[in-house]
């Protein structure tokens, strides 16, 4: 079903403390829309689809700069979700409400518990490929280019944890190979439209007194109305 017409606003996020990215869209409807499975009558989107939680949504937005490159989460490997809904407000004919969305992989962190032993022997940044590929169920070209190597090995046990609960604590204990002088031990663990990232504070800063900052690397706010 096509919402374009209804999408008051788009709100996306991308936030080195977040390990996924997300979107608001604030939908505004007036007029029975769509079809009902049941008593196939004219109801509202909110009710005729209906939307609960966990539904596939396409998301495309031409960019207008060299900067602003827009938005493409239209392919099945990166649909966004829905993990909430939110200020519902249905007078008549007419419905409010916001659309909370995810990526594919926050879904899969919530229904996925890890539980095996991460030998003592390997980087940390080789755990973190790992959990990506076998927990996650990420496609390599979706972080390879985007992990930056760790000097320190680590051990542990998953201990039915989430997925992000360990990427998050392992970027905690994780030192970068390279470290400028007053370099710092830590990472962040975050994800943009390009992938996942696992990168250090010291590479950040370096790249960002560079000049060769990426703009994903830092808190960013779209909104499209």
């Amino acid at each position: 079903i096509d919402i374009s017409a209804a999408c008051a606003t788009i709100q996306y996020f991308e936030d080195i403390y977040s390990p996924t990215i997300t979107a608001k869209i604030l939908v505004v409807n007036t007029g029975q829309s769509i079809v009902g499975k049941d008593d196939k009558k004219l109801q509202s989107l909110y009710n005729g689809l209906p939307i609960r939680g966990g539904e596939r949504v396409a998301v495309r937005i031409k960019g207008n700069s060299n900067v602003n490159k827009g938005l493409q989460f239209d392919t099945p490997e990166t649909y966004l979700y829905v993990s909430k809904i939110s200020n519902v407000i249905r007078d008549g004919q007419k419905e409010i409400f916001v659309l909370h969305l995810v990526s594919r992989e926050a879904i899969t962190n919530e229904v996925t518990h890890v539980n095996r032993k991460f030998d003592s022997y390997s980087l940390i940044d080789t755990h973190v490929k790992d959990i990506l590929k076998n927990d996650l169920k990420v496609k390599p070209n979706k972080y390879i280019g985007n992990i930056d190597s760790a000097s320190n090995k680590y051990g542990f046990l998953g201990n039915l944890k989430t997925p992000f609960q360990i990427l998050v604590w392992l970027a905690s204990k994780a030192t970068p190979q390279t470290q400028s002088s007053g370099g710092f031990t830590g990472y962040f663990f975050y994800q943009t439209q390009d992938g996942f990232n696992f990168r250090s504070i010291d590479s950040l800063i370096r790249d960002g007194l560079d000049g060769r900052t990426a703009r994903t690397d830092f808190k960013a706010t779209r909104e499209y109305t």
